[in-house]
């Protein structure tokens, strides 16, 4: 499949989260402009356009293509969750390691491992919003897709959207706490 970007579990490129995005976006817009330039047709296939059956074939490729990146979507944020709880352990034993060292340079040393953590969080957290908004708006664009099929090729029925989002918001924890602090030291 074109476009498909390829999200490692273990360590989150933001730029390809990002690519992925961004070629998602493009491929509901071309899904969407199909959708609202298909003609009319009766429920016997009759239309006023000679080649109304090909703009629904295209509409119906668009949409399988868009399916399927609604399932890399939702990959990605599993992947993002994933790298957010990495960090957010990464960063509680850093913190918790920083107290006990008494060497200044060393002491330093974990300082900005604290603050690169907590860049990375926080950026990754942003990057989770955009996913999570992203898969909403997919989701809506399948659901206009599917309301509009060539008679006779009805899909089959799609569960829609749902209000809950794909995985559970994180939940607060002390290193959340810590990372606010760090953030605000850093301002």
């Amino acid at each position: 499949m074109s476009g498909h970007v390829d999200i490692d579990k273990r360590n989150v490129d933001l730029n390809e989260a990002e690519k992925g995005l961004e070629s998602t976006k493009k491929c509901m817009e071309d899904l969407d402009r199909s959708v609202h330039s298909l003609p009319s047709v009766d429920e016997k296939g009759n239309s006023e356009c000679p080649f109304a059956d090909e703009l629904y074939a295209k509409k119906d490729e668009l949409q399988r293509e868009l399916e399927a990146r609604l399932k890399d979507l939702f990959e990605m944020l599993k992947a993002v969750d994933a790298e957010i709880e990495r960090c957010r352990k990464n960063l509680a034993v850093v913190t918790a390691h920083h107290d006990r060292i008494h060497g200044e340079k060393v002491r330093d040393q974990y300082s900005d491992e604290e603050f690169k953590l907590a860049e990375r969080i926080k950026q990754l957290t942003e990057i989770r919003k955009q996913i999570q908004k992203a898969i909403k708006a997919v989701q809506k664009a399948l659901a206009e897709s599917r309301a509009r099929y060539y008679p006779g090729t009805k899909p089959e029925e799609w569960p829609g959207i749902s209000d809950d989002s794909p995985t559970p918001p994180l939940k607060a924890s002390d290193a959340d706490r810590e990372l606010d602090d760090l953030l605000e030291l850093e301002s």
